[in-house]
């Protein structure tokens, strides 16, 4: 099999897989994207050579799974900035234009999607450090100490700050509410008599 045949093998399987993929996406769209990768990716991006670890033959367009779409938008970035093909004159401005439109508007559309049916992001607790400086800054209190009181926080990929792993428990709730009894103890005034209010009678000729 010569280059040509197996080159537009490999675009007719990719083909395949993005329009079982996008779906209602027009075929203009569908064809756009598999022949532009066909034509100047798979040369260096397919399942033969997979220069930097990327096969584009087996880059499915299913956008709607987040894994696929960060993938792809990464490929969106790395053909806008001219680092793919290495060499730029290899792809066409105007096809570039092509492929970069067709796969922007899909990758938009597919966020909106995400968006509506799972909205911005997760909400999230503070975490107990976040949460110990809030009342150091409400009660003006700066060297307010209450961290220890709460659970330690859960850490995903290194980072504390994952919504994910952020939840609150009944047992964190009381903790959260007895950290914030302790900050307040602190902050009201302990064991010291009121100032006794002063009366004083001002004649005119005082003044």
């Amino acid at each position: 099999m010569n280059d040509s045949h197996r080159h537009g093998l490999i675009a007719a399987c990719a083909l395949t897989a993005f329009a079982a993929d996008l779906g209602a996406a027009s075929n203009e769209a569908v064809e756009g994207v598999a022949g532009l990768a066909g034509k100047y990716c798979h040369d260096c991006h397919d399942s033969e050579s997979a220069k930097g670890g990327l096969d584009m033959t087996k880059t499915p367009l299913a956008l709607e799974d987040r894994k696929w779409r960060d993938k792809w938008a990464s490929i969106f970035d790395r053909v806008e900035k001219k680092e793919m093909p290495p060499k730029a004159d290899k792809l066409p401005a105007a096809e570039r234009t092509k492929f970069l439109k067709i796969l922007d508007d899909a990758l938009h559309a597919a966020d909106l999607a995400d968006v509506r049916a799972n909205g911005r992001g997760t909400l999230r607790r503070l975490t107990r450090v976040e949460y110990e400086h809030n009342l150091r800054d409400l009660l003006h209190l700066p060297h307010l100490d209450i961290r220890d009181k709460l659970p330690e926080d859960r850490t995903a990929g290194g980072f504390s700050k994952v919504s994910d792993t952020l939840d609150m428990s009944r047992v964190q709730m009381d903790a959260y509410l007895n950290a914030a009894e302790a900050a307040l103890l602190e902050a009201v005034a302990k064991g010291l008599k009121p100032i006794e209010p002063e009366k004083r009678r001002v004649v005119g000729t005082d003044l």
